[in-house]
């Protein structure tokens, strides 16, 4: 999505948004001229036409970051890659062909996925554009699904390749500015002001291409190359590769030639967020290369196929970078699972309308509480929501009428957007309601709560409450569950619904998993629920686990040794007791 247009952006660190004010833009001319000062700026057309290999080295530092996974709702704060190095190689001599050589190590966060942080991720990839391009790992992979990462798993699937492919387009800067004095006659420019710094730059636009060109207006150098998404929450965002500390570059042929270019590469989320930074200790144009640096040399057992770029309304490239960067990037979902897929565990046996769902494996795993005038689902893992909203409307008869969230992070709430689609009230804390507010173009209906007031809903038969504290572990926005009957007797069963402060595993007694969750997160938890008034006796859902997210609350009292009270169902305070008689 593109707006050729004279505006300011203006962005708030509350929802992220993005508004644009069109206005028709400038001629050609003024645009071509303009592309002839930027290359001016940095060398001049006869060293930017001889430019056919490239080759980024950065040895100290690479760093990344997500959004995918922060405690605070609106900045990124918590890293990926903590420490690490990579190098980047381009071919521009016949389309564009590009090679990521990639080292780095996560941070402690991620033990629930790496419980030993081990291995290092340290992959390769090469890529090639075009409608027979691809995308191939030749060297492991940084897949967390898979239980071996050193294992190369070979051509990648169209969504990741199109994401590969278009991040190798906006680090190429030679490539991008050869792209646009090849078709001069289809640039456009316009101006921009930011408005934070009240800084004004020029605007360079190719037709045809996503990626546009922001420079300086006083010296042209290039500052940014944007890329402008519909991210499906943020709504209208902005991703951008900032380009600073030029440097002087010589071509390795001796031609004499020289290039100024950037050597610290940031991408910048919204003008806010560094979900990454590079900073190259090297760069080389025109240097040897070996022969077949850029060919997909697999193992003569991989069976893996080219899968031409392409982009996907359902698979947007905003969702496959956020995945992928962070090593959560499995494959399009729905071509592996539909709603035959769907199974269902009833954690209290003598209460139907409680179930807990998952689809396809039990990693992920939902409450799905079948109230007489609608269902409420707890979580929103994304493309996991199509699937649930068809299974409720083909085997209950109903539709998805609320939609709780148990935090932002975008395994648990991506799928927030389709839910909203389908008219589902977003149950939210209330510091939560700015982070969904541009779901759906705004058209989002809301039921709050506090941590006073927590969210309540009930009818003949069972009842539901969501609850929220104040920094609450994991994420600022995080909440958790409890189901019951509308009206338990004193010792009657008690569902509690948790994501990652516990990952259940009762097939291995409790045990096994407990390297894979944080116990001082657990052990918040608890205090909460004793707090709350939550009985020792209740079952917990985990949305993640092992091979079943089903066990006892007592399994966690035993893991953490915690001196949890003998409570009872009729010790119940949060909202009010769970029965009038209690």
């Amino acid at each position: 999505m593109k707006f050729k247009a004279t505006f300011l952006l203006v962005f708030s660190s509350a929802t992220h948004l993005v508004t644009a004010n069109p206005t028709p833009c400038d001629n050609v001319t003024d645009a071509s001229t303009l592309l002839g000062n930027i290359i001016d700026s940095i060398g001049g057309s006869k060293a930017l036409k001889e430019v056919q290999r490239l080759v980024y080295k950065a040895e100290g530092i690479y760093r990344s970051q997500t959004l995918t996974q922060n405690y605070n709702l609106y900045h990124s704060d918590q890293s990926v890659a903590e420490m690490g190095s990579e190098t980047l190689s381009f071919d521009l001599s016949s389309g564009l062909r590009a090679r990521i050589d990639r080292y780095y190590r996560y941070n402690d966060y991620w033990i629930w996925s790496q419980p030993g942080l081990e291995p290092d991720m340290n992959y390769t990839i090469v890529m090639k554009d075009g409608t027979d391009g691809f995308a191939c790992f030749t060297k492991a992979q940084n897949n967390f699904f898979v239980d071996d990462p050193t294992q190369t798993i070979g051509y990648v699937d169209s969504y990741l390749a199109d994401y590969l492919i278009h991040q190798a387009k906006q680090f190429a800067l030679p490539w991008l500015l050869q792209q646009m004095n090849l078709a001069s006659s289809r640039l456009h420019t316009y101006d921009m002001v930011e408005p934070l710094t009240n800084n004004r730059f020029k605007v360079l636009e190719l037709d045809g291409s996503d990626l546009s060109l922001i420079v300086n207006a006083t010296s042209h150098r290039p500052y940014k190359i944007r890329f402008l998404e519909n991210h499906a929450t943020f709504g209208i965002a902005t991703n951008d590769l900032l380009l600073s500390n030029y440097s002087s570059v010589s071509f390795d042929d001796k031609s004499g030639h020289r290039l100024q270019l950037p050597y610290r590469l940031q991408t910048i989320y919204n003008s806010t967020d560094v979900l990454e930074d590079v900073k190259l200790d090297s760069i080389s144009i025109n240097p040897p290369m070996k022969a077949g640096l850029f060919d997909p040399v697999l193992s003569p057992k991989d069976t893996t196929t080219p899968q031409a770029p392409k982009q996907s309304k359902l698979y947007p490239r905003s969702e496959v970078h956020e995945f992928f960067e962070a090593g959560l990037w499995g494959g399009p979902f729905e071509s592996f699972f539909n709603t035959s897929d769907v199974f269902v565990t009833h954690p209290i046996p003598d209460i139907p309308q409680i179930m807990a769902v998952y689809v396809g494996y039990a990693d992920y795993v939902q409450l799905v509480l079948n109230f007489t005038d609608g269902v409420l689902i707890t979580d929103a893992a994304p493309h996991r929501s199509r699937i649930l909203i068809q299974w409720v409307k083909e085997k209950l008869h109903k539709a998805v009428t609320h939609i709780v969230p148990s935090h932002h992070h975008r395994d648990h709430a991506g799928g927030v957007p389709d839910y909203v689609e389908a008219g589902a009230v977003v149950v939210v804390p209330e510091v939560a309601k700015k982070y969904y507010s541009n779901i759906n173009n705004g058209n989002v209906k809301f039921a709050t709560y506090n941590e006073k007031n927590p969210f309540v809903l009930k009818d003949a038969h069972i009842q539901f409450r969501s609850l929220w504290r104040d920094e609450n572990p994991h994420a600022r926005d995080w909440s958790y569950g409890v189901a019951t009957s509308a009206c338990p007797a004193k010792n009657e069963g008690v569902v509690a619904f948790v994501a990652d402060v516990w990952s259940p595993d009762p097939d291995d007694g409790g045990m096994g998993d407990a390297v894979r969750f944080d116990i001082g997160y657990a052990r918040q938890w608890l205090d909460a629920a004793v707090d709350d008034g939550l009985p020792r006796s209740t079952v917990v859902v985990g949305a993640h686990g092992g091979n079943t997210t089903i066990d006892k609350l007592e399994s966690l009292i035993t893991i953490t040794g915690y001196e949890y009270p003998n409570l009872e169902t009729n010790d119940w305070k949060a909202g009010g007791a769970l029965c009038k008689h209690h």
